[in-house]
């Protein structure tokens, strides 16, 4: 049996979208050469492809039983690992891959991609000094250096590393966007003439939506408000022309979540188990979740957890699986949310959670959107801490408009669809407030810039934790953050956000209308 033909053959029939031929290739070869490295190698493949995750970590981890001296196959169990929420493993392959060829600047790069995917900036910047020291200087390998710095803070760095890629591909779109936005320009030393020149070239647009918001960034750092606004409007017209998005489902999505958890059907609902208490920061985006991030994380019992997306994917599971249980039922998402096992979720979200970032009894997530879920987090984590950052409304929406997000928020690129969000998302936040009034901090963003100390210790008591004046300089903190507030946040708590809308005034004409009408705002 020539097991290398067949592995090729079955790898063709993956690529062909034929999993079923692929998986009988697979057991045949499993069945005669079990010991053979890359069937286990091909196993993993065909598992991966099929969704079998926990399949695939055993069949690559049975491969390297077979042969540890491969970096390749500790590579593959990383992503694997990852792909289970299992970060913490992750980094660990990938430091026994990196170990197994310390000279070889490609397996150094992908080991630091491997920490940066687990969300560990910090943890990746030795394996890329040591990939650049060995002499990697392809632009994937710039870009994604440059990005890391950034992240970590090292803004000199990351400066030098995008513009050494942009001399090698000068029209990248998320490059000239990163490159802006590693300081704040000045009339005396900006691009916003080059990005003029970039712009009146022929893009794809993915490439002119990034040069569009790079140069809209620039020219309201020098004070040019008009001409930025011109070009934020161009970028996120086409970024929206591109998006396949209903704002209306979405708005229907939180009414029909307020309308299912009533504060009778709430509080009919028997709580979870766990006696963990994270700490949820929660609300629009570019209200300031990140800034209270920073200081809960300065705190020594708490560590900070960034953007997770564990909750909403364990509350998936848990809610899907009982509606396979109750197949004649014709339950839907939210009926059968009212009788989930709210125990098996807190369980199942703290377990990834700590896969992601190690066994930290206090912790921090700070995913924005976590608001949509606050009650069904209460149940899940009894004693889960939720805090939500409210903000201008206007001051809000601007901020969110002018973000160019990465696969997320597409609401924002829309005046109109940001302003049927935002009432939306208001109305949902009254409901669970009504519903839960003594578990939601709110915590205006213009008074913890204002005062972050007294607000601080608003804070801190919410979450049970000890103050200390020294939490608010965040500006100290050496954490990475790969969030759209990582340059901000290397400066000291500033007040100068507040009110940016007024720059903008003129062309906000149709946002303040409808945010007027919701009575969120005076005319």
């Amino acid at each position: 049996m020539d097991a290398l033909h067949l592995i090729r053959q079955g790898l063709q029939l993956l690529a062909d979208k034929k999993p079923e031929q692929a998986e009988g290739i697979s057991r045949t070869l499993l069945a005669q050469l079990p010991d053979l490295p890359p069937v286990s190698y091909f196993a993993c493949e065909v598992a991966l492809y099929q969704g079998r995750f926990t399949e695939a970590l055993q069949y690559i981890g049975r491969a390297i039983e077979l042969d540890g001296g491969a970096p390749a196959l500790h590579l593959k169990k990383a992503q694997v690992e990852l792909m289970l929420r299992q970060g913490i493993a992750a980094q660990e392959s990938a430091k026994a891959a990196a170990a197994l060829k310390p000279e070889d600047a490609g397996i150094q790069f992908q080991a630091a991609q491997i920490f940066s995917q687990a969300d560990n900036p910090a943890g990746a910047e030795d394996y890329f000094a040591k990939a650049k020291s060995l002499g990697a200087d392809n632009p994937h390998f710039l870009f994604e250096l440059a990005k890391n710095c950034y992240y970590c803070g090292d803004m000199e760095s990351a400066e030098d590393a995008v513009s050494r890629f942009l001399t090698q591909v000068p029209d990248h779109g998320e490059a000239l966007m990163l490159r802006a936005k590693l300081k704040k320009q000045t009339p005396e030393a900006n691009h916003t003439i080059m990005l003029q020149a970039v712009l009146g070239q022929k893009l794809g647009w993915k490439d002119e939506v990034g040069a569009a918001y790079a140069l809209a960034k620039e020219q309201e750092d020098i004070g040019n408000y008009d001409a930025a606004f011109a070009a934020l409007k161009r970028g996120a017209d086409i970024q929206r022309g591109h998006l396949r998005y209903d704002i209306s489902a979405e708005v229907q999505n939180m009414t029909d979540v307020a309308n299912t958890f009533t504060k009778e059907a709430f509080d009919k609902i028997p709580a979870g188990t766990s006696e963990d208490a994270p700490i949820f920061v929660v609300g629009m985006p570019r209200t300031g979740t990140t800034l209270v991030e920073r200081i809960l994380g300065n705190h020594r019992d708490v560590t900070p957890g960034g953007e997770l997306n564990d909750f909403s994917m364990a509350m998936r599971a848990v809610i899907n699986a009982h509606i396979t249980q109750h197949p004649d039922r014709n339950l839907n998402p939210l009926s059968a949310a009212l009788e989930a096992d709210y125990s098996r979720m807190g369980e199942l979200y703290l377990q990834n959670v700590h896969g992601m970032i190690g066994g930290a009894k206090r912790f921090t997530d700070k995913l924005p959107f976590n608001f949509l879920y606050c009650g069904l987090i209460k149940k899940a984590l009894p004693n889960a801490r939720i805090i939500h950052l409210v903000r201008d409304p206007l001051d809000t929406c601007f901020a969110v408009y002018k973000t160019l997000f990465n696969q997320a928020y597409f609401f924002s690129y829309d005046m109109s669809d940001l302003a049927e969000y935002y009432v939306a998302y208001h109305q949902l936040m009254a409901h669970w407030r009504m519903v839960m009034p003594d578990d939601i901090l709110d915590v205006s963003y213009e008074a913890l810039v204002a005062a972050p100390k007294t607000e601080g210790k608003r804070i801190a008591k919410h979450c049970g934790l000890s103050w200390s004046d020294e939490l608010t300089t965040v500006e100290k903190s050496t954490s990475a953050s790969s969030t759209a507030s990582a340059a901000q946040i290397r400066e000291p708590i500033y007040t100068s956000s507040v009110h940016n809308w007024r720059n903008f005034e003129k062309h906000l004409g149709a946002l303040q209308e409808k945010l007027t009408a919701a009575g969120l705002i005076n005319g």
